[in-house]
């Protein structure tokens, strides 16, 4: 990736703090290679260096979040974030797919075959419910949660030598929480799986076990 090409990513709101943090040492290590270059090749690296510092300095990938976005309708695909309504939901992409499977309420309904699940469309990692999910474990790590029977305040900690450099910050774990709530307040009130790329309905069991008994009579 070079200069050119992070400023097209920021200025689609693709690039979060995060992933500005993971570009610029990544930049800074490549640097450090060829900092032994004279000449004209020396000058050119120089002047490549003081544009990607000034990029940096620039934060452009905020300003593009301030113009591109609208609070809880669109997160982009490599970014974590707040999606509000049913239709919002069913659009998401990338990640935010993975960490709207991760709540628990909707990965019960996806395990009984009661939602769609994006049509399966999310990363392989995001399986089980509560704890046993690595998406859910990333969402709440560092949660401070109430216990109610210790009456005591505890602090969530998921370590993995994976993720030692791209913990979550506050505001994508708000953003994630943020989505949840309003997913549990679809689930409880409304017909439409938020997880339907199609717009169709949450299926109850009773309509799971007769789409079931028809794929085996088609079978045979």
């Amino acid at each position: 990736m070079n200069v050119t090409a992070a400023f097209m990513r920021a200025t689609s709101g693709s690039m979060t703090d995060s992933s500005a943090a993971v570009f610029d040492g990544y930049m800074a290590n490549m640097y450090q290679k060829y900092d032994n270059l004279s000449g004209w090749l020396g000058d050119t690296l120089n002047s490549v260096k003081e544009l990607h510092t000034n990029f940096m300095n620039s934060r452009m990938w905020e300003f593009s979040n301030r113009v591109n976005g609208k609070d809880g309708q669109y997160v982009g695909r490599f970014e974590i974030g707040y999606l509000s309504e049913v239709q919002y939901q069913q659009q998401a992409l990338g990640f935010m797919r993975d960490y709207i499977m991760a709540n628990p309420q909707l990965q019960a309904l996806y395990q009984t075959g009661q939602v769609s699940g994006y049509d399966g469309d999310f990363h392989n990692a995001c399986t089980g419910i509560g704890r046993e999910n690595y998406f859910y474990n990333r969402s709440i790590d560092g949660k401070v949660i109430f216990d109610k029977e210790e009456n005591t305040l505890n602090r969530t900690v998921f370590s993995s030598s994976r993720d030692q450099l791209t913990h979550l910050s506050i505001s994508e774990r708000v953003g994630i929480h943020r989505t949840w709530q309003a997913t549990n307040l679809h689930i409880a009130n409304n017909l439409f799986d938020p997880t339907s790329v199609s717009n169709t309905n949450i299926l109850s069991l009773e309509e799971v076990e007769e789409r079931r008994k028809e794929a085996e009579a088609n079978e045979e």
